[in-house]
């Protein structure tokens, strides 16, 4: 049998791998804006410790399709009682001088709700300086307001907040 020709060879994307604070990624959560598109809501803390005190998880990791509310909610809840190291994935983006999260947002949620001080995360080769010296001017300002941000996190918060050392 004769192989057929399946065009030109995909590139390998070569990824930098890198730890960074995790409550920088606040602003960017499922907590502080709608971030997935089937659905227009913001996670609350309070859902997420109901799904773990009913032990209410989903497994399966999230693909596009017909999702909802209780499976994004149950998806973190998991994460949270199964913690996981995989990294979210960072974007630059050209027209804010800035990065967003591209992936992992269930991951950066189940970070967040358990207090991680860090989280791993992944940028292509090809934006890896951009989004290394953003992500490097972000942690020296969160670090000089760190204060500031404790207390705006736990007024933001409420009683929800989940952990006392930020």
């Amino acid at each position: 049998m004769v192989n057929q020709y399946q065009g030109p060879p995909k590139p390998i994307r070569h990824v930098l791998l890198h730890r960074a604070p995790t409550a920088l990624f606040f602003e960017e959560s499922p907590f502080s804006r709608i971030v997935w598109e089937e659905q227009e809501f913001i996670l609350k803390f309070r859902d997420i410790a109901q799904a773990i005190r009913c032990r209410e998880f989903d497994r399966k990791p999230y693909e596009r399709g017909d999702v909802d509310f209780l499976y994004h909610m149950r998806r973190v809840a998991y994460l949270v009682t199964h913690p996981t190291n995989n990294p979210i994935t960072l974007r630059y983006t050209r027209n804010q001088i800035d990065f967003t999260v591209w992936d992992g947002f269930h991951r950066l949620s189940a970070a967040l709700y358990s207090g991680r001080k860090e989280i791993n995360v992944q940028v292509d080769t090809d934006e890896a300086a951009l989004v290394l010296e953003v992500l490097a001017r972000r942690t020296r300002a969160w670090k000089r307001s760190l204060p500031l941000l404790r207390a705006a996190l736990k007024d933001r918060l409420g009683k929800e907040a989940r952990n006392e050392a930020w």
